[in-house]
């Protein structure tokens, strides 16, 4: 019998998924800034890359990132918080709203608003 998996934890001072979306932080700040001109942007992720830093039945969710603050799930939220430590992802972000949204197929998109 093959030992289970012991789930990645975060420290209580990071957020859920963070360790994941920052792994994917060059790729989403590229998506930004193809979606300043307005067109939609999507990256497709995986339930392994979820299910390896936490443990929920769904994942999706929908997050509105706009000047004044930050609107979301957890995931959502670690999401947004390796945007905004990101020199290029704040400076995107300070420029408009963006809304961003990952379905049951975890489907990410991008769009700013």
């Amino acid at each position: 019998m093959e030992p289970k998996k012991e789930k990645k934890k975060n420290s209580p001072r990071t957020n859920c998924c963070e360790s994941l979306w920052e792994k994917r932080r060059t790729e989403l700040i590229e998506k930004l800034q193809k979606a300043e001109n307005g067109s939609l942007q999507s990256i497709q992720l995986t339930k392994e890359e979820f299910s390896e830093v936490v443990n929920r039945k769904k994942y999706g969710f929908n997050l509105k990132i706009a000047v004044k603050g930050i609107n979301g799930k957890a995931q959502a939220r670690g999401l947004a918080i390796v945007l905004i430590r990101s020199g290029k992802g704040s400076k995107l972000l300070q420029k408009g709203n963006y809304t961003m949204k990952m379905d049951k197929n975890f489907l990410l998109t991008i769009t700013k608003l």
